[in-house]
């Protein structure tokens, strides 16, 4: 999947705002967290199954865009809160490999 950038999304308050807003109207939208680094994490209830989105944020000179990708697609992205792990923990999109770089991420982040 690729990026989608639009000039109405001229800031990225107005990009993580139409994210939310999405989420809400497409399906029920349930908890999301910004991290402050260009990366939106998001839990969703699609389909009755709760499942970690992580969606990318970034500006260029046509507006901000997003990537989305799903925790099964195992992004390359370990900022996602473990309450979120924790949150999904019986969902058929689990990614065990992925959790694993999760905590790691963390724990390395703890001991710093």
């Amino acid at each position: 999947m690729g990026w989608t950038f639009s000039r109405q999304w001229d800031t990225k308050a107005k990009m993580v705002e139409y994210l939310q807003k999405g989420y809400e109207n497409g399906t029920e939208f349930r908890l999301t967290y910004e991290n402050g680094q260009n990366v939106l994490w998001t839990v969703l209830n699609f389909k009755g199954d709760l499942l970690i989105v992580c969606d990318l944020i970034e500006p260029s000179a046509n507006g901000w865009g997003h990537k989305t990708m799903d925790e099964s697609m195992g992004p390359y992205y370990y900022s996602c809160p473990v309450r979120f792990l924790e949150l999904t923990d019986s969902s058929p999109y689990v990614n065990h490999e992925w959790r694993i770089d999760v905590l790691k991420y963390h724990a390395v982040r703890q001991t710093a």
